[in-house]
């Protein structure tokens, strides 16, 4: 409800392979890599995209923390594939206290995908390597 005015529509070559409407909970990385994939110059069946990347984070929820992934596009969009919509980036981050902790261009995220046999997450953040922990948040910094 509260991404609601955040989101931003796009034209059919961003939307394109997108199921609006549709949610896939618990599963940001697998349909964020789907999303990079479908539109990456390694053969996806989508225009490419240039300048899209993947991101790893974690994002807030008062007391909770929980790890997350998103895809970013040129003209700050945001692309949620749990939530198949796109979001204006700034407010996107700003409503899911999203932090940035990895960026993936798309040949990297393959080599990442073969590599581990898995979406990810690849990187050694707040929650380590773990995609489904959810921990008690710590203090913001400055608080």
């Amino acid at each position: 409800m509260a991404l609601e005015p955040c989101v931003r529509p796009v034209d059919a070559r961003l939307g394109h392979g997108t199921r609006p409407g549709k949610r896939y909970w618990a599963d940001c990385y697998g349909r964020a890599c789907e999303y990079v994939l479908a539109h990456s110059r390694t053969g996806g069946p989508h225009a490419p995209i240039d300048g899209m990347h993947l991101v790893h984070g974690v994002c807030r929820d008062g007391d909770v923390v929980w790890a997350h992934a998103w895809v970013d596009l040129p003209g700050g969009i945001v692309f949620d594939g749990v939530r198949q919509a796109f979001y204006d980036r700034d407010s996107y981050r700003r409503v899911m206290q999203a932090t940035e902790e990895a960026r993936y261009h798309a040949d990297a995220m393959i080599e990442w995908m073969v590599g581990t046999r898995r979406y990810g997450p690849w990187h050694a953040g707040v929650l380590g390597h773990d995609a489904i922990r959810r921990v008690e948040a710590l203090p913001i910094q400055g608080s």
